[in-house]
């Protein structure tokens, strides 16, 4: 599946940015499969109301809602130096990328990062987390 952002806070030319999302190995875990269901209903990013139907479109903070609603019934604690964002989904995403050892083109691309300065912190975080000394004691995370 191929995905046109048209524009984002780091675009400044307003260029937008075409990512590429691939199939997943399980069909019940595949997001080009889910999003081709969730289409036949309507727009993508969607509310739901108090009573669980279906509205119009997510409205711009949704996604931060969403977050803390879903942490909240999780029992997630989020600590006070941290922070429940999208941005920090971001930033998870590409850490555990790297802690994939994904390539820094593909993970640039995926993102849409112009520069590799922004990746590399990224990297050595993912670095520091997968060769620490405490996780051989650890059950693997």
């Amino acid at each position: 599946m191929t995905l046109f952002i048209p524009r984002s806070r780091r675009d400044r030319e307003a260029e937008g940015a075409t990512i590429g999302i691939p199939r997943g190995l399980n069909p019940l875990l595949c997001p080009i499969r889910a999003t081709e269901a969730w289409l036949e209903w309507g727009a993508v990013f969607r509310r739901l109301n108090r009573g669980g139907a279906l509205e119009d479109r997510l409205l711009p903070q949704g996604v931060w809602w969403i977050l803390r609603r879903r942490a909240e019934m999780a029992r997630l604690t989020v600590g006070e130096c941290e922070r429940l964002s999208a941005q920090g989904l971001r930033a998870g995403f590409i850490t555990e990328a790297y802690r994939k050892a994904a390539p820094d083109e593909q993970v640039m691309h995926h993102t849409r990062q112009k520069r590799l300065t922004s990746a590399q912190a990224y990297r050595l975080r993912a670095r520091i987390h997968r060769s620490t000394a405490i996780k051989s004691s650890r059950s693997p995370s």
